[in-house]
């Protein structure tokens, strides 16, 4: 269920797939942490999470000096985290989204407000498209996510705000029934020999990635 794509001394890195949660929760499911930790024999660092329903690559650091300097890179932005979506509606080719998201955990969501106040943190991310299709008597578009902060379904939240929810993200909008079209799709980070990018892809054999199978096959 999870696949190694990248391994280090002092790292791995694996493909979660959609519908795991990447640590345990209050559904009892199976877990990536806890799978990763029985697999390698030793516990693991979680040092980033992906939604539930996000696939895609997710890294562990296999001790707590490891943990802390990946942590400390993330707060420093020299991990760059880029992620593949499909959302409903036409974008401009390229730009960024700057908002202050608030993250009601009494419902599970993430919402764009106006004003900071408790609870509002600051989200940035930059896109561009990559390619559009007509589907279903919708406008789909491929579009690839660089964040720039790591907020709360904070790619969910902002494209539906701008009326460009993601392909099957019920809970932000979409109509389309289906997984939501959301996958981290490529990773750089510091390691001890400099900087590795580690990069992965959604199975384009399902709707809508098989839309746009031949973009993913040259990204």
């Amino acid at each position: 269920m999870l696949t190694v794509v990248y391994e280090d001394r002092t790292c791995i890195a694996v493909r979660k797939p959609a519908g795991m949660p990447s640590q345990p929760d209050p559904s009892g499911d199976a877990d990536a942490l806890t799978a990763l930790s029985a697999r390698c024999g030793r516990p693991l660092y979680l040092v980033h999470r992906l939604d539930r329903v996000v696939g895609g690559i997710l890294l562990f650091a296999k001790d707590a000096a490891a943990a802390a300097r990946l942590s400390e890179s993330m707060r420093e932005r020299r991990v760059e985290k880029v992620y593949l979506c499909v959302c409903e509606g036409s974008l401009p080719p390229c730009g960024d989204m700057k908002d202050l998201l608030f993250h009601d955990k009494r419902k599970g969501k993430a919402f764009v407000v106006d004003r900071m106040r408790g609870g509002v943190k600051e989200a940035s991310l930059s896109y561009r498209v990559l390619a559009t299709r007509e589907a279903e008597g919708k406008t789909l578009c491929l579009t690839e996510v660089t964040l720039h902060s790591g907020r709360f379904h904070q790619i969910r939240a902002q494209f539906s705000h701008r009326g460009t929810p993601l392909v099957g993200d019920g809970k932000y909008g979409s109509r389309v029934k289906g997984a939501v079209a959301l996958y981290a799709t490529r990773l750089t980070f510091p390691v001890e020999q400099g900087t590795v990018t580690v990069r992965d892809m959604p199975n384009t054999d399902t709707f809508p990635w098989s839309l746009f199978c031949e973009e993913c096959d040259t990204i």
